[in-house]
C-alpha cells in the first residue's frame, strides 16, 4: 500500500509542475526555502500554508490526499489507478 500511495504522490506533483509551470511555493514558502515536493505529504495545514495559488487550484481539481485517505479510496476502489 504505501508504495502505491508513493508513487500516486509521485505522479501527483509531477502532473502539479507540469500544470502549474514549476510554480508551487508562495512567497513565503520561498523565503522558508521550502520544497514544492515537501508540499505533497505531510500535513494538509503545512501543504495549504506554503503553497502557491496555482498549486491550490491544482489541489481542487485534483484533491491532494494524505495517506489515510488514499488507503480508504484504495481499499474501496475509488482510485483512478492503484
Amino acid at each position: 500500500m504505501n508504495h502505491e500511495y508513493l508513487r500516486h504522490v509521485d505522479y501527483q506533483y509531477l502532473a502539479a509542475v507540469d500544470t502549474t509551470a514549476g510554480v508551487l511555493v508562495n512567497q513565503l514558502g520561498k523565503v522558508d526555502r521550502i520544497d514544492g515536493f515537501s508540499l505533497f505529504r505531510g500535513t494538509e495545514s503545512r501543504a495549504k500554508r506554503y503553497a502557491s495559488e496555482e498549486l491550490l487550484e491544482f489541489w481542487e481539481q485534483h484533491p491532494r490526499l494524505t495517506l489515510r485517505e488514499y488507503e480508504e479510496q484504495w481499499t474501496q476502489g475509488k482510485l483512478e489507478y492503484q
